[in-house]
């Protein structure tokens, strides 16, 4: 969900993050472009995208091509319809998180959304507290 409104350059990243998982790498570009959003002209970019290991010649097409910009605006659309307001923004269940960037507040919303479809916590060390 690229909020430009914020952060002028989202769209572009987004696409970055589109065209990264094109090759499996999504999970790994995301952070990267989180905590590199300054860092946003072309070649900063390539330079993140090398620094995965990505088939740069292939990295550099995809960029280039309009259906990962199409892709992406349908994306924001999708987000638009839903409600997003930020980033992250996760759904279970049907059930909208606005999140913070921590994996202890994701595991809490996790265990707690199990915890009402009847199954076991998948984060055992969790408690209430």
């Amino acid at each position: 969900m690229p909020l430009e409104s914020i952060h002028k350059s989202a769209f572009r990243l987004a696409e970055a993050a589109n065209c990264a998982d094109e090759q499996g790498k999504f999970w790994e570009m995301a952070p990267l472009l989180y905590r590199n959003m300054d860092k946003n002209e072309e070649g900063q970019i390539m330079d993140l995208a090398s620094s995965l290991g990505l088939d740069m010649a292939r990295f550099k097409k995809d960029m280039a091509d309009p259906e990962v910009e199409k892709k992406v605006r349908a994306d924001k659309v999708e987000g638009v319809k839903s409600k997003v307001n930020s980033t992250p923004t996760l759904f279970i269940n049907g059930r909208r998180y606005e999140l913070r960037m921590d994996e202890a507040y994701l595991q809490d919303i996790l265990n707690e959304e199990a915890e009402r479809m009847g199954i076991d916590p998948p984060y055992k060390n969790w408690l209430y507290r």
